[in-house]
C-alpha cells in the first residue's frame, strides 16, 4: 500500500472525502495537513 500525505482544507466534510478518495485509490494517510487557503502561491501548493 502507498502512503501518502493528505493536504485539504479545514472543513470536516471535505477532510471526509478526501480521506475516502485516498482510501479508493489505495493509500494509507500518513499525516493530514489543513488550510483554510490551498491557492495561495505562497504555500507552493494549488
Amino acid at each position: 500500500m502507498n502512503s501518502a500525505i493528505l493536504i485539504t482544507y479545514d472543513k470536516e466534510d471535505s477532510i471526509n472525502e478526501a480521506l475516502g478518495l485516498c482510501d479508493a485509490a489505495g493509500y494509507q494517510i500518513v499525516h493530514t495537513i489543513t488550510q483554510n487557503f490551498l491557492k495561495k502561491p505562497k504555500y507552493g501548493i494549488s
